[in-house]
């Protein structure tokens, strides 16, 4: 993607998509003087009998091995921004974009895969729910959505364990509040 847009990707990132979303709070590298605005992040590993923020806080340097795979930093707010983007009346996002995120691009049962970026899940009753997760030391988040509802939830937690239940429990609300949403 970077010798296509002719510059680095985290840069065609902050420039094509935070930047014209109003992005202004995310972030692969955390800039000088944010950094007392991120939550500590915890994380336990399999010694420690509590969580510390040691290693989160040993991952803000050297950022590039996780891109462009994920770890940007960002508030709910911007993902907000994000989310609405992708609704059928926006203009910050071309509909073949929503299109290409939103429409099972992978070979799997037709009723769950990945769009460009995007987990979609067809229950097959015009509730279709969109979305991504993801983790790194110390923290984790969660944002679904319904295009069809403009319904959606983010999640975003400081801390990476015990998350089993929370995307099922996130999932729910999104289907649960899509199905009760007048269709636009």
């Amino acid at each position: 993607m970077s010798r296509a847009a002719h510059q680095p990707y985290m840069q065609m990132v902050e420039n094509r998509i935070f930047k014209p979303l109003g992005m202004t709070r995310s972030f692969y590298i955390i800039p000088a003087g944010y950094g007392d605005s991120v939550a500590v992040g915890y994380h336990r590993n399999s010694r420690a009998q509590r969580p510390d923020g040691a290693m989160a806080a040993a991952e803000f340097a050297g950022r590039g091995y996780k891109v462009p795979n994920g770890g940007i930093f960002t508030t709910a707010g911007d993902l907000a921004r994000f989310v609405m983007a992708q609704y059928s009346d926006s203009t910050s996002l071309s509909k073949n974009y929503r299109e290409l995120m939103q429409t099972i691009q992978t070979p799997e049962s037709g009723k769950a895969g990945y769009g460009f970026g995007l987990s979609v899940v067809n229950p097959g009753n015009d509730s279709k729910i969109v979305g991504h997760d993801g983790a790194v030391a110390g923290y984790t988040a969660f944002m679904l959505f319904s295009p069809g509802t403009k319904v959606g939830a983010i999640v975003l937690r400081n801390c990476d364990y015990d998350v089993q239940p929370i995307p099922l429990a996130v999932r729910d609300v999104v289907q649960d509040l899509a199905r009760l949403a007048p269709k636009p």
